[in-house]
């Protein structure tokens, strides 16, 4: 059976992780709240599919790293990664600062990439592994979201990070 890690934000995470769950892949679930994986858990055995679970939160890299290397050890190298976080709360009035840059970067772009360098092993090159990453739309737009300008800043490096690896690898 083919592995699917989704590394995932609320909403479009799990729809993503049903479509391959229908076509038989093993769907690995990795969120930072275990409360909201006991409850995707759940829905996805009520549905009939299989899924697993890993907390890890892509604010800290070396979780992601463990929570990948655990499941690597257990089921092996994945088929497709799908990362799928990006902070969609609205800025409101708060000051973008660069520590919020920084800290938002780090989750939304710098561990996309950390999870990709992971699993782009030979192993996973060798099954023409596929390595996805949601959300290029808010960077691609001609005038930027005004109430999202941190994850749009994000969205644009990663975009950037897609073509450079696409084209030159890692």
């Amino acid at each position: 059976m083919l592995t699917k890690y989704i590394i995932r934000g609320k909403g479009l995470g799990n729809t993503i992780a049903k479509e391959f769950a229908t076509h038989n892949f093993r769907v690995v679930l990795i969120s930072r709240k275990k409360e909201h994986l006991d409850e995707y858990q759940e829905e996805f055995k009520a549905e009939g599919y299989e899924v697993y679970t890993k907390v890890a939160d892509a604010l800290y890299p070396e979780t992601l790293t463990k929570a990948i290397d655990e499941i690597t050890t257990d089921l092996g190298t994945p088929d497709v990664l799908v990362y799928n976080v990006g902070i969609t709360e609205p800025d409101g009035g708060r000051a973008i600062t660069s520590e919020l840059l920084l800290q938002r970067y780090q989750i939304d772009a710098a561990s996309a990439y950390h999870c990709a360098s992971l699993v782009a092993t030979d192993e996973f090159a060798g099954k023409k592994g596929a390595i996805i990453f949601t959300g290029g739309g808010f960077a691609k737009t001609f005038e930027p979201i005004l109430f999202l300008k941190p994850l749009c800043i994000d969205k644009a490096a990663m975009n950037a990070m897609n073509n450079f690896i696409f084209t030159r690898g890692f």
